[in-house]
């Protein structure tokens, strides 16, 4: 019955929710139901802003309700932050208020269209797994379900530390806690600066050892890498790339 719903869905290949990233889904399937998604990347690969985009897409265009966690950004500036994504408006002109007469209707374009979506930021600095486990079943109680909960980051919880391990526990918990909520979560982590050393910095299959024993709890696990941050003659907005690097499934990577 499954395997039909999904051929009938008008969306073959995609049964999970959907990234909103074309090549993304149709190689994933959609980030699926009770599946802890990793995302990992050095410092400035554009891991928050990628998890923002998803976001994005699907409280806005898939219209399931979005629960994120930050704690190192405030609410207004996630916000911020994602009417810049959304409409295409230079972060510097939305601070300062000096926004171009093109910029003027796509602000209150992507803002009407994040008002209607069910998007709830959670910005506490002491953040931990078990507030974010209490958000998570408070919104379950209230909407029925959850399209997608993101974690940013691993390193903000309070409870873990630098050592592999703890951030071993707090990925095994929250699996636990995607099972219980039937929803995937997408947690962002940082890579080591031992990639630093390297040649070649992109993120190879290779590097699924540097996330330690997080590896083992991940359902999907995508590396982000960006060109740009290693040439200072390409432009800040150079293109991103993501890496599958793991599917539990079998399903491909690269």
């Amino acid at each position: 019955d499954k395997v039909q719903e999904a051929a009938d869905s008008g969306r073959p290949g995609v049964t999970g929710v959907p990234s909103g990233f074309y090549d993304l889904d149709r190689f994933t399937a959609g980030f699926q139901a009770e599946s802890l998604v990793v995302v990992a990347g050095r410092p400035s690969s554009g891991k928050t802003a990628f998890a923002l985009n998803v976001a994005d897409h699907v409280g806005c265009n898939e219209r399931l309700p979005i629960l994120i966690f930050c704690s190192n950004d405030s609410a207004p500036q996630v916000t911020n932050r994602m009417v810049c994504a959304s409409g295409n408006i230079e972060p510097h002109h939305l601070l300062r208020g000096l926004l171009t007469d093109s910029e003027w209707p796509s602000l209150v374009e992507a803002v009407e269209k994040l008002r209607h979506a069910s998007l709830h930021i959670h910005d506490a600095n002491n953040l931990n797994f078990e507030s974010i486990q209490a958000e998570c079943r408070r919104l379950v109680m209230l909407y029925g379900a959850l399209g997608l909960v993101i974690v940013d980051s691993l390193q903000g919880l309070n409870q873990a530390n630098t050592h592999d391990s703890d951030f071993s526990g707090i990925c095994r918990r929250l699996k636990g806690l995607a099972r219980e909520i039937r929803a995937p979560i997408l947690v962002i982590t940082d890579l080591s600066r031992s990639l630093e050393a390297r040649l070649d910095k992109r993120p190879t299959l290779g590097d699924l050892s540097e996330l330690g024993e997080i590896d083992r709890h991940a359902d999907l696990v995508l590396f982000l890498y960006r060109h740009a941050m290693y040439n200072s003659e390409l432009s800040e907005t150079e293109v991103a790339e993501v890496i599958v690097a793991k599917q539990r499934d079998g399903s491909p990577t690269g």
